[in-house]
């Protein structure tokens, strides 16, 4: 058990003796200038994004309502073509 222990305590005792280490003098500007273009650039894939997204919608709809003016013309064509057998029925019936 006293093996484990002093183990234990030669571990983080190890960890006193790592070195700081010292970053580049010009690295905070360069995160700086990365940050601030990042600011100053326009965000064209969002927009592009939002486009696609907005020509979809746009077509979903065209073709919705194109299907549902095509249906609506073949369902008075057919109630056209129904009231006119109906009345050729009638005639032919005296």
């Amino acid at each position: 058990m006293k093996n484990k222990e002093q183990w234990i305590a030669n571990v983080l005792d190890s960890a006193n003796q790592i070195a700081e280490s010292k970053p580049s003098p010009f690295l905070f500007q360069k995160i700086k200038n990365k940050i601030e273009l990042q600011v100053h650039l326009p965000s064209t894939t969002n927009n592009q994004f939002t486009y696609k997204w907005a020509f979809a919608f746009l077509a979903i709809i065209a073709l919705n309502t194109f299907a549902l003016y095509v249906n609506s013309n073949k369902s008075h064509r057919q109630e056209t073509i129904n009231a006119i057998e109906l009345n050729n029925q009638t005639v032919y019936n005296y």
